[in-house]
């Protein structure tokens, strides 16, 4: 029996960004964007048609005296050809803001965190941790991740599945 496989066409369209260095020499990211179209090099009418995903994004990095803090903000908007077709992992990114950073404290410790915000279904993941190296060999991490949304929507049902790990590294 002869499975039915299908092959998608994907381009990006070329990046955009304002990078240079500061009169102290850091690299200063200030806007991103990129963008992917993907459509299925068939006329099968079953299969998805063309989906776009703009990207725009700004990155701050500062050197503080503890070390380099990153923020990160970026909005997601996802088009498709289709309107009908069902896909639950389209609303979370249909439009969506992103925020994020990572905060150092000293060389071995550093927090990181990150927010996605799905203004469509009204749903968000929030995942923060921390890891500490306690030895160039030695490290330990701790993590949590919350889920939060309407029933209806795919991270709504799993609203009741937030999560926490604790995690010990040892390098050989």
């Amino acid at each position: 029996v002869a499975e039915d496989q299908t092959t998608f066409l994907c381009s990006q369209v070329p990046d955009w960004d304002d990078s240079h260095h500061t009169q102290d020499g850091q690299k200063k990211t200030e806007k991103a964007r990129v963008e992917y179209r993907c459509r299925p090099l068939s006329d099968d009418l079953r299969l998805p048609g063309e989906v776009s995903t703009g990207v725009l994004g700004l990155e701050k990095n500062f050197e503080t005296s503890k070390g380099l803090v990153t923020l990160i903000l970026q909005h997601e908007i996802q088009k498709r050809e289709a309107k009908n077709q069902i896909s639950f992992l389209k609303s979370i990114y249909e439009k969506a803001w992103t925020f994020g950073f990572r905060v150092p404290w000293g060389e071995d410790l550093q927090i990181l965190g990150g927010l996605i915000y799905d203004t469509v279904g009204k749903s968000s993941v929030i995942r923060l941790g921390t890891n500490y190296r306690w030895t160039d060999s030695l490290s330990t991490e701790i993590e949590l991740q919350a889920l939060q949304g309407p029933p209806e929507t795919l991270l709504g049902l799993y609203d009741s599945y937030d999560s926490w790990s604790l995690g010990l590294s040892y390098h050989f």
